[in-house]
């Protein structure tokens, strides 16, 4: 299992039960896969640099999780195809093993 890193940018229009659906929905996806989030920080709404599908502000979240790597092609696609999520990007975690 590898350690990685995901910070998406939400709609700014979602409810804070909303972000608690998205939540569950990607831990929905790491636990099939036995996969676990360690943290999970809100940062809340931010200013964006630049206008993201026709928005000027973000609901920012960052997590942190264990995964097997077969996990992430099907987290991101789950993040692709929701029109809620504006952004998203995760790395791996350095000094984790392969």
């Amino acid at each position: 299992m590898n350690t990685y890193e995901t910070v998406l940018i939400a709609s700014s229009k979602l409810a804070d039960n909303s972000v608690l659906d998205l939540q569950k929905k990607i831990e929905t996806v790491l636990n099939k896969h036995q996969g676990k989030i360690t943290q999970w920080d809100d940062w809340g709404n931010r200013k964006l640099s630049y206008k993201i599908k026709k928005e000027n502000t973000g609901h920012y979240v960052c997590m942190n999780y264990t995964a097997s790597p077969t996990v992430i092609r099907e987290l991101e696609q789950s993040l692709k195809f929701n029109d809620d999520i504006l952004k998203y990007l995760t790395i791996r975690l350095k000094g984790e093993k392969q």
